[in-house]
C-alpha cells in the first residue's frame, strides 16, 4: 500500500519533470530570477491570471453589446408603434372624410344618412383613441435617441471584438509561458 502510493507520487512528480519548481515557497516565487525555472512558473502563474481577467473583461464587453442591442431593439419597436399609430390615425380620418361625404346631401331620415352618422361617430371614436395612442408612442420616442443607440451598439460590437482578441492573445501568452515553464516543445 505505502510502497505503491509512493512510486506512484515518484511516477507522477517523473511526469511534472521542471514543473515540480512550482511546489516552492511563496517567498521563492518573490525572488526568483525571472529565466530560473521558478521564474519562469511565476510568468506562467502572472499569464494565466491575465487570461482570467481578459476572458471576464471578453463576457463583460459580450453582455455590453448584449444589452445595448436590446436598448436599440426596444427602440426600434417604439418607433414602429409611433409609425403605426401615425398611419392607423390618417387612414381613420381618410375613412370619416370618406363617410361624411358620404352622407352630403341626404335626407336626415334616410336609412343611409343614419347609418352613415353612426359610422362617422364611431370613426370619431376610433380616431380619439388613436390619436391618443400616438401622443403616448410619440412621448415615449422623445427619450429614444435612435442614432446614439446605434452608435452605442457600434461601438460595444468594437469592444467585444477587441476584448476577444485580447483573451486570445492573452491565452497565447499564457501558454507559451507553461511551455517555458515546462520546458516541453510547443502544443499543437
Amino acid at each position: 500500500g505505502a510502497k505503491k502510493e509512493k512510486s506512484s507520487k515518484g511516477a507522477m512528480a517523473s511526469k511534472l519533470g521542471a514543473l515540480n519548481a512550482a511546489h516552492a515557497s511563496p517567498k521563492a516565487f518573490a525572488n526568483a530570477a525571472p529565466n530560473s525555472r521558478v521564474g519562469l512558473i511565476r510568468t506562467y502563474y502572472v499569464a494565466n491570471a491575465e487570461v482570467i481577467k481578459a476572458n471576464e473583461d471578453a463576457a463583460e464587453a459580450t453582455k455590453a453589446l448584449e444589452d445595448a442591442n436590446a436598448a436599440l431593439a426596444e427602440a426600434k419597436t417604439l418607433q414602429k408603434a409611433v409609425d403605426d399609430a401615425v398611419a392607423s390615425l390618417a387612414a381613420l380620418n381618410q375613412q370619416l372624410t370618406d363617410a361624411q361625404a358620404a352622407i352630403v346631401g341626404l335626407a336626415e331620415t334616410d336609412p343611409a344618412f343614419i347609418s352613415g352618422t353612426a359610422a362617422i361617430a364611431d370613426l370619431e371614436s376610433q380616431i380619439s383613441t388613436a390619436e391618443a395612442a400616438q401622443i403616448a408612442a410619440a412621448a415615449e420616442m422623445l427619450n429614444v435617441d435612435l442614432p446614439a443607440l446605434q452608435a452605442a451598439v457600434d461601438a460595444a460590437v468594437i469592444e467585444a471584438a477587441d476584448a476577444t482578441a485580447e483573451a486570445a492573445t492573452a491565452e497565447a501568452a499564457a501558454l507559451t509561458a507553461l511551455e517555458a515553464a515546462a520546458n516541453k516543445t510547443p502544443v499543437t
